[in-house]
């Protein structure tokens, strides 16, 4: 599992960009029974006094700082030892007990359970449809489902369109027939629940048809490498996943 990195400093005196300082609450909760009697910070990504509180409370009892600068910086002590807990399919206290959060701002109008959108349906050479297709319009945002990870830059997908991978914890979802991502969207960047990651593309047919969707495939992280294998029928990875149960779960909230 990939661990979350900042980009630059989070606490006092820091940078603290907003998608850093939500990364370090988010692990300072994880923390949180190493440093009671604190509570769970709101995971805002907005500093102030009581998450520089947190943070010198985390260095005084786990790194034994008797004076603690209330600082994390990318790649050092304090980081290093708050990452150490991170576990698969614990995102948060916060964010644990929360459904998914459905990836586009409402259900499509069209299910994608039929018509060729579904899990599974037939495609050119015998080969399997490996995702849901979420149909939507060109420009549509695209939200993380969970908290998670990027596992790597978008890259080249689907007739001109773009995908984008993220390891949730207990899955990895690859968002694809995307436009672009967001701002501040790129490798090893922590994204938490309902954040914004990206934007629907177009998919530009030789017919002179086009269709805007979001596809959508999960996998469970059991298995490493490549996403698009040669393997049969689905020509995907070997723990790839049906999500149609999972969409079906999740909110608009």
């Amino acid at each position: 599992m990939l661990k979350p990195t900042i980009s630059a400093s989070v606490g006092k005196g820091g940078v603290n960009r907003n998608q850093d300082v939500k990364t370090i609450q988010n692990l300072i909760n994880q923390n949180i029974k190493s440093i009671v009697p604190l509570r769970p910070l709101k995971e805002d990504g907005r500093m102030g006094p009581k998450t520089i509180s947190a943070i010198e409370a985390f260095q005084r009892r786990e790194l034994g700082l008797r004076m603690p600068d209330g600082r994390v910086d990318p790649g050092g002590k304090t980081i290093t030892k708050l990452v150490q807990v991170v576990k698969p399919g614990v995102a948060s206290v916060l964010s644990a007990l929360q459904p998914l959060r459905f990836p586009l701002r409402a259900r499509p109008a069209h299910s994608y359970k039929t018509g060729g959108r579904n899990f599974g349906a037939s495609r050119s050479k015998g080969r399997l449809h490996a995702g849901c297709d979420l149909l939507a319009n060109v420009g549509a945002e695209i939200l993380a489902i969970k908290d998670g990870v990027v596992i790597q830059d978008a890259y080249p997908f689907y007739l001109g369109t773009y995908a984008l991978e993220i390891n949730h914890g207990d899955f990895v979802i690859r968002y694809g027939e995307i436009s672009r991502v967001a701002a501040n969207i790129s490798k090893n960047v922590a994204v938490k629940r309902g954040q914004v990651i990206a934007y629907v593309g177009e998919l530009k047919f030789k017919s002179g048809k086009k269709m805007s969707m979001l596809h959508l495939e999960m996998y469970s992280g059991k298995v490493q490498g490549r996403l698009t294998t040669s393997n049969k029928p689905y020509k995907r990875r070997s723990d790839l996943l049906d999500p149609t149960t999972y969409l079906d779960k999740a909110v608009i909230s």
